[in-house]
C-alpha cells in the first residue's frame, strides 16, 4: 500500500514538473500538447493514410525551453509523406512520432527516427 502511494506521489510530482517547465516558456503543457497533436494530424504522412482512431500520446517530457511529445499511430500503407500517385504497400504500418514544441512553435518532428516531418525528407539523406 505504501509503495503505491509513493508511486502516485512520484507520478504527480513529475506531472507538476512538466507543467511548470512548459509554462516557463509562456505556453502551457496543455497548449503545447494541442499544438503537437495538430501538427501530427496535418503532417503529410498522417494526412495521407494515418488511422485517426489509432493516434495516441505515449509520453511527454519537459525540455529546457519546451516540451517533447511522443505519439504512436498506424498508417494504411508503408512509407512517409504524401504518396499520391505512387505505388504503396498494402500493409498496416505502425509509426512512432516525436514532436518538440517550444514557445508555441513546433521546432522538430520525426517519424520512426527516419523522416523529418517539417522538411518532408528522409533524415540523414
Amino acid at each position: 500500500m505504501k509503495s503505491k502511494f509513493i508511486m502516485a506521489v512520484t507520478a504527480l510530482s513529475l506531472l507538476v514538473l512538466l507543467l511548470v517547465a512548459c509554462a516557463r516558456t509562456g505556453v502551457s503543457e496543455s497548449d503545447s500538447r494541442k499544438i503537437a497533436e495538430d501538427f501530427v494530424k496535418k503532417e503529410a504522412t498522417f494526412a495521407f493514410d494515418g488511422m485517426p482512431e489509432t493516434l495516441k500520446l505515449v509520453s511527454s517530457r519537459s525540455l529546457v525551453n519546451g516540451c517533447e511529445f511522443t505519439y504512436e499511430y498506424d498508417s494504411r500503407h508503408g512509407g512517409y509523406g504524401d504518396r499520391t500517385g505512387q505505388i504503396v504497400t498494402q500493409v498496416i504500418t505502425p509509426h512512432q512520432v516525436v514532436v518538440t514544441v517550444a514557445q508555441g512553435i513546433t521546432i522538430k518532428g520525426e517519424i520512426d527516427s527516419s523522416w523529418d516531418m517539417i522538411n518532408q525528407k528522409a533524415l540523414g539523406g
